[in-house]
């Protein structure tokens, strides 16, 4: 578990339909083997505030679509799509 001075970083993204570039509104996006969730919202973005550094999966899960996990080195704020 990071101190609390480490978690200074932040991820958020815009979770989209790959075929038609629609928002998903209400996926799922969660660091995995933590409790950090985050749901997108009416326009897919989604906000994971307080987020420590190193190596971690992120997966998005959406009902009726393919889980997708990204694995991120999270080293300042980032932008993920």
């Amino acid at each position: 578990m990071p101190l609390l001075g480490e978690c200074q970083f932040s991820i958020s993204g815009k979770i989209t339909d790959v075929e038609t570039g629609m928002p998903l509104i209400g996926a799922t996006i969660v660091i995995e083997n933590t409790t950090i969730v985050a749901i997108s919202d009416k326009e897919g973005n989604y906000v994971i505030n307080n987020v420590g550094n190193g190596m971690m999966d992120i997966k998005v899960t959406y009902i009726g679509f393919k889980e997708e996990i990204k694995t991120v080195n999270v080293t300042a704020n980032i932008g993920l799509d």
